[in-house]
């Protein structure tokens, strides 16, 4: 592609189109997104997309005030949130592979809704990263770092993010707590490391800039290690096919996608959503493969020179196409759909 200006509007292209970008929480058709999608999807592929880490908590709990001596880091969700039954909510992450001296682009802590509340809570950095996961009410840790976000209303189901850039520089151990309002009472609930559905589970998301790799090794394969991505020469950038949400403290690194497709993982998580029959999840995830079916068989019909001056016509429908294969080989895994987008 060369260096012409495009001005690509997003078109109707039909009910499967617009409930496939649903299943991407979008409504925007980008060319650079099929660029990122394609370099997730295919080995071999290259570019100067920034880099994302992807973390699991190495600990996570919740206490509670009514039950001063009990300890629940073993639950598979921690509460936050409540009044005359005060809760805390604990979670720690170990972040390696951020290259000396480099300032992130953005850090986020994503959260799963299991339990639906008036308030999400209120996020906040605290300093002490010694606190054990059976820490009870009586041991807690105290909350005495800088507030990051107060959470409004959230519903069941819902993926939560909460920027905590301004607390996330380098490598390190970084501790977040989680409280209620002053007279709130509607307790929230979040999935914890130990939920059954590991897409659902805690992650802490750091965006390198463009061009920027992570340090090595940020993701080895062990037995420890067992949803860690292997590396081989043809494929020196660990790339992801079906991915499960990072446990203990692996490290997943994938090329980011500009917030259009966001990540692998949260693909997975919509896909699970799909899985369970939640809408428009379940509705987008089958147009997204039955669209990627009728173009097996098609051809690309590139323009030259790159003129586009509207939002129809054969290079906006190899967009389409491309942009559609790659999104179900992402969400099936199947590489018949990552070859043929890359055609």
């Amino acid at each position: 592609m060369n260096s012409h200006t495009m001005n690509v509007k997003p078109g109707s292209t039909g009910r499967q189109q617009s409930n496939i970008m649903k299943l991407l929480g979008g409504a925007i058709l980008v060319i650079c997104v099929i660029a990122s999608i394609i370099a997730v999807g295919l080995p071999g592929a290259s570019g100067a997309a920034s880099s994302t880490l992807l973390f699991g908590p190495v600990a996570d709990t919740f206490v509670r005030q009514s039950t001063p001596t009990g300890s629940y880091g073993t639950n598979s969700q921690i509460n936050a949130v409540g009044g005359s039954d005060a809760r805390q909510a604990f979670l720690r992450f170990n972040v390696s592979g951020i290259p000396a001296g480099t300032a992130i682009q953005s850090a986020k802590l994503r959260l799963f809704v299991t339990n639906d509340s008036t308030s999400g809570g209120i996020v906040a950095k605290i300093s002490n990263n010694g606190w054990p996961e059976a820490a009870t009410w009586d041991t807690r840790p105290a909350i005495d770092g800088a507030q990051l976000a107060t959470l409004g209303a959230v519903a069941v189901n819902q993926v939560v993010e909460v920027d905590v850039t301004k607390a996330v520089a380098a490598d390190g151990t970084y501790s977040f707590a989680i409280s209620g309002p002053a007279g709130n009472t509607n307790t929230v609930g979040y999935a914890s490391r130990e939920n059954g559905t590991a897409a659902n589970r805690p992650q802490l998301i750091i965006t390198l800039p463009g061009g920027t790799a992570p340090t090595s090794p940020s993701n080895p394969t062990s037995p420890s290690n067992p949803t860690a991505v292997p590396t081989s020469p043809a494929n020196p950038t660990p790339v992801p096919t079906n991915v499960p949400a990072p446990s203990g403290n692996v490290v997943l690194v994938q090329p980011a996608t500009g917030g259009y497709l966001g990540s692998a993982l949260e693909l997975a998580q919509r896909k699970t959503l799909a899985s369970k029959g939640v809408e428009p999840y379940k509705s987008a995830y089958s147009d997204a493969v039955s669209f990627a079916n009728g173009k097996l068989s098609s051809s690309p019909s590139p323009q030259n020179p790159l003129d586009i001056p509207g939002t129809t016509g054969p290079f906006v429908d190899d967009t389409a196409t491309a942009y559609g294969l790659a999104l179900a080989y992402s969400v099936t895994g199947d590489v018949k759909y990552a070859q043929k987008s890359r055609d």
